[in-house]
């Protein structure tokens, strides 16, 4: 069984990021609290919101067309 995992992901600056959440600006939210409380590692602001995000290091693509760990293992 295959499990899909589903990220937001952006680049900025070629870095590789997952966006954990957007917030408006107008919220007046402590952005330094918040990115603690979601182990974000970036804060961004665009457009009137707040981009809460996490650096992706070392990301590697898997072809589909390699067995996973499952489909090698005996029975």
């Amino acid at each position: 069984m295959r499990k899909t995992i589903n990220m937001n992901l952006i680049t900025i600056k070629d870095e590789l990021y997952e966006v954990i959440r957007t917030i408006p600006e107008h919220t007046g939210i402590d952005t330094e609290k918040f990115r603690i409380s979601t182990h974000s590692t970036n804060v961004f602001r665009k457009d009137g919101m707040f981009w809460f995000v996490r650096i992706v290091e070392e990301a590697q693509i898997i072809e589909d067309d390699q067995p996973l760990l499952e489909e090698n293992l005996e029975v």
